[in-house]
């Protein structure tokens, strides 16, 4: 029971956060990034990154979409800007 109130705990403050700050962290960000900004994003993408970290996920859907988003983030690195 634990295993599954604590990720839905997290979405659950994911969706509040994203509810309290989406539209005026988008509007920060059309007219400038600043740290407030970077922090906010951090702050609605963390929890999702240490939960990860945690426990990997033993759902091979699960781990083919990371294995997809590690392939994205590498070759948008490595392309030339």
């Amino acid at each position: 029971m634990r295993s599954v109130v604590s990720p839905l705990l997290v979405v659950a403050a994911y969706l509040a956060g994203m509810n309290l700050f989406f539209l005026p962290a988008q509007a920060r960000v059309m007219h400038g990034l600043t740290a407030v900004d970077v922090l906010v994003m951090v702050a609605l993408i963390g929890p999702f990154v240490a939960l990860r970290w945690r426990s990997p996920f033993p759902l091979r859907a699960t781990r083919i979409a990371w294995a997809s988003a590690r392939s994205c983030l590498s070759r948008s690195s490595s392309s030339p800007s």
